[in-house]
């Protein structure tokens, strides 16, 4: 562990090397096909919602066979991984379908690597925009969505 003292007296470039270990992972990489009624759903707006310390979003269009991909969103944070504190990030996506929006992911995830939110496994999901909405318990996060995880 570094001392406050040595911290102090890093240089800049020394810093950028802390900021590559200090890196948060807020949402990790999705790969998701949303249909409707089972047919693929092309053009819809997948928007993406995180908050740690400050609420951001990015979005994305579906391809014509329904599918998208959210690269992984990190966050460089020297202290929350250097000191014991408690990570939390609050995640969303919706969808909006000509002027619909569907929510299919609501989380909070609970550790800063990349997967945690499936307990490792990567996040590869189908979402039927007509499936009812479930809550699925991991461990000690619960994850509201209508989608299936491969």
């Amino acid at each position: 562990m570094l001392s406050f003292s040595t911290l102090a007296m890093m240089s800049a470039q020394d810093m950028g090397v802390l900021d590559m270990i200090g890196k948060v992972c807020l949402f990790s990489e999705v790969y998701g096909v949303i249909t409707y009624a089972g047919e693929p759903v092309s053009g819809a707006t997948v928007t993406r919602w995180v908050e740690w310390r400050q609420k951001s979003s990015d979005s994305v269009r579906t391809a014509q066979d329904g599918s998208f991909r959210l690269p992984a969103l990190y966050k460089a944070s020297l202290l929350a991984t250097l000191l014991p504190i408690p990570f939390r990030a609050a995640q969303t996506i919706y969808v909006d379908v000509n002027g619909t929006e569907h929510l299919i992911w609501s989380t909070i995830k609970i550790g800063p690597a990349p997967n945690d939110e499936l307990a490792g496994r990567p996040l590869r999901f189908t979402c039927e925009l007509t499936r009812e909405r479930r809550y699925v318990h991991l461990g000690a996060a619960s994850i509201e969505s209508n989608c299936e995880w491969r």
